[in-house]
């Protein structure tokens, strides 16, 4: 529970970090990486392809610092 805890928390601070100028949403962001919560909390031995595949998204989508 306290990874997930932390996890929702990181994400939360990211968020709050980015600028107005940002091209990525929060509502992206979040929906990417919630695939990835059992990896986080430790009840998934590795990343599912979800997982992979939303960080991938992410990545291609950042162009800028603030994205």
């Amino acid at each position: 529970i306290w990874k997930v805890l932390v996890f929702a928390l990181a994400l939360q601070a990211v968020a709050m970090r980015m600028s107005a100028e940002a091209a990525i949403s929060c509502s992206t962001v979040i929906s990417d990486v919630v695939p990835c919560l059992s990896y986080v909390a430790g009840s998934a031995a590795s990343p599912t392809a979800g997982c992979c595949n939303g960080v991938k998204a992410l990545n291609a989508a950042a162009q800028t610092t603030p994205d």
